[in-house]
């Protein structure tokens, strides 16, 4: 077994700037600090390093199906991470 750590802050910033880049989503710092406030610390979740790419991938499918460029806004990150993070 190998143990993979979580990332920090920083990392996970960094990973998610270097996805969004990579799939021509525009990065946005505040975007990404409402992601983290809003999607993780109230809620106590981990930060994973899959998360990132996983999200932009949502961002992208949800953009692709209402016809509008993939961007990290607010909405379309409540969107994202409203598909992505589903609890039974």
């Amino acid at each position: 077994k190998i143990e993979i750590i979580d990332p920090s802050y920083d990392e996970y910033r960094d990973i998610f700037k270097k996805v969004a880049s990579a799939k021509g989503i525009n990065y946005s710092d505040d975007a990404l600090a409402y992601l983290l406030q809003e999607w993780y610390i109230k809620p106590a979740r981990k930060l994973r390093a899959s998360h990132p790419r996983d999200l932009c991938d949502q961002i992208l499918d949800i953009a692709h199906y209402l016809a509008v460029e993939p961007v990290m806004s607010k909405e379309m990150i409540d969107k994202a991470a409203q598909s992505y993070f589903v609890e039974l």
